[in-house]
């Protein structure tokens, strides 16, 4: 189903059956006669190209629904965006990383009019303008992805993108710029579907994210990384209502204003967690993995405990069977040994800025 073509290869050494396969990795070089054919009458959902001056020289992809490319957006021009509806027109998710996007490329991508449902720029640069041209263009957004983009994505950014994209489900904005009670006041509002958010350094209050949480009847994942002004009653509320049946993501990292019960609580109840991060939170106790060991089911992936009193001893590996990343500060011998199947970590030290863990995302 998947074929990077940056290796070596003839068309005599893909099956018959190559016209199923789905995704495609374009290297520098655009592929031969037999990638070509494959890309305008097989199955093809996904490109990955290594620049994006390649788009513009792809022929017709009818059922390409995903296009993804880093590098440097600004090469595209006016006369570029006609080209790309027509040649991608089911397109629905557009991912551009790490990439310089000027108003002019945001521009050329807002023109182009697909049927986006998904737009992720994590780690670009975008511009304020340019982030308001791509939302309004695409109102049927379900995840929009600026994570680590800019420090104009703030609350104004916020109050004037949530009015256009009601549809969203997704958004996420770590190391944006300051995203406070305007911002959760206003999605409140405008965006009935948004059931999963994260921001990091964020001044939101306890007014802001409880008027957001009463509004939500699913919430999958809820990150607030050094919201130090959050306390345990807005949380108290997803833990009294049904929301902790949905929560499977939770970022609690340097929360210094929750507590020891509410991580208890949370830990009892949210069943269904995947992903757990409580690292920097001084709150985040021996209580709190033993009430995860009792009764998280052994699903959970990933754990950040890193930088607080917590210590793991024996059970904590059968607990958790498919644990897949866990940090930690202590690590017994006899636990390494039975956690063979997971990666594990030490903090940083006191002195580095200790980062987010967006890079574990999920792609849906």
């Amino acid at each position: 189903k998947m074929l990077n073509s940056s290796v070596p290869a003839s068309a005599s050494m893909i099956p018959e059956n190559g016209t199923n396969i789905e995704h495609i990795v374009i290297p520098d070089k655009l592929p031969g006669p037999f990638l070509v054919s494959l890309l305008q009458n097989g199955r093809l959902q996904s490109i990955h190209c290594s620049l994006p001056s390649q788009v513009t020289e792809l022929p017709v992809c009818p059922h390409l629904k995903k296009l993804e490319f880093d590098e440097v957006l600004n090469r595209w021009t006016d006369k570029t965006a006609p080209s790309l509806q027509d040649r991608f027109p089911n397109l629905a998710v557009l991912r551009c990383q790490e990439s310089r996007i000027d108003d002019k490329a945001a521009g050329v991508v807002a023109n182009a009019r697909f049927d986006l449902k998904s737009l992720v720029l994590s780690r670009a640069t975008i511009t304020w303008l340019g982030g308001q041209l791509l939302c309004s263009a695409y109102p049927n957004l379900r995840t929009l992805d600026l994570a680590y983009s800019s420090s104009r994505i703030d609350n104004k950014f916020v109050a004037t993108v949530a009015p256009l994209c009601r549809k969203l489900k997704r958004l996420l904005l770590e190391r944006c710029g300051d995203i406070g009670d305007p911002a959760f006041i206003t999605l409140s509002q405008h965006c009935p579907a948004l059931r999963q958010i994260s921001i990091t350094d964020g001044s939101v209050t306890d007014q802001g994210l409880d008027a957001f949480v009463s509004t939500r009847t699913r919430l999958d994942r809820l990150g607030v990384f050094r919201c130090t002004s959050i306390t345990a009653a807005p949380l108290m509320r997803i833990v009294t209502t049904q929301l902790y049946r949905t929560m499977r993501w939770l970022d609690l990292c340097y929360c210094e204003g929750t507590n020891t019960e509410i991580l208890v609580a949370m830990a009892t109840k949210c069943h269904r967690l995947e992903h757990l991060f409580l690292f920097g939170n001084p709150h985040a106790t021996n209580e709190v993995v033993e009430a995860l060991m009792t009764n998280c089911t052994p699903e959970l992936l990933t754990l950040d405990i890193g930088r607080t009193s917590v210590t793991i001893d024996s059970g904590f590996a059968s607990a958790f069977p498919l644990l897949e990343v866990l940090f930690v500060d202590r690590l017994h011998a006899v636990e390494q040994l039975l956690l063979d199947d997971c990666s594990y970590y030490l903090p940083p030290p006191e002195d580095e800025e200790p980062d987010d863990l967006t890079w574990m995302d999920e792609d849906n």
